[in-house]
């Protein structure tokens, strides 16, 4: 797509909301220069839960578009953190803690037009357990297929 030198580029305002520190991310997209432009602000890293059931805070100001609500999913569910100890979890327990982000997704409804949620990923380091991996109590690989199911599920 091309402008005419008159016309402007239409900036997007999102909102990136971590578990970690996006604001590399955000950097790299204030850098791209095509249409539509996309400036991205980062919010505290490791608050996002206390970010989203602040819908009035002015990090959702009246100009944010969109948000990107990355988490890792052990700083939103406890359980999951415990079976990354090698404890054994109840699958209700990590339903329960999922399902409560989806209400703290939803509390921003209305705030902004566009969300985007990445879903979860048993990353190349963590314990793995082979075929137990798929265990109900003690896989990892399984209960994030759940929690990724569940997280479809709830938003």
């Amino acid at each position: 797509m091309s402008l005419n030198r008159s016309e402007s580029p239409q900036t997007f305002e999102f909102l990136l909301v971590s578990s970690f520190n996006s604001g590399n991310l955000a950097a790299l997209l204030a850098k791209d220069q095509e249409a539509p432009r996309i400036r991205a602000r980062a919010a505290p890293f490791g608050q996002v839960m206390q970010v989203l059931l602040q819908p009035a805070s002015e990090l959702w100001g009246k100009k944010t578009h969109g948000a990107v609500i990355w988490a890792s999913p052990e700083s939103v569910s406890p359980g999951y953190r415990r079976l990354l100890e090698s404890e054994e979890v109840e699958p209700e327990e990590l339903m329960h803690e999922v399902d409560e982000f989806c209400s703290g997704i939803k509390a921003i409804q209305g705030r902004v037009k566009h969300v985007f949620v990445p879903s979860w990923a048993v990353g190349p380091f963590e314990n793995r357990l082979g075929l137990l991996d798929m265990d109900l109590r003690h896989g990892l690989s399984l209960a994030l297929m759940r929690m990724n199911l569940r997280l479809v599920e709830g938003l």
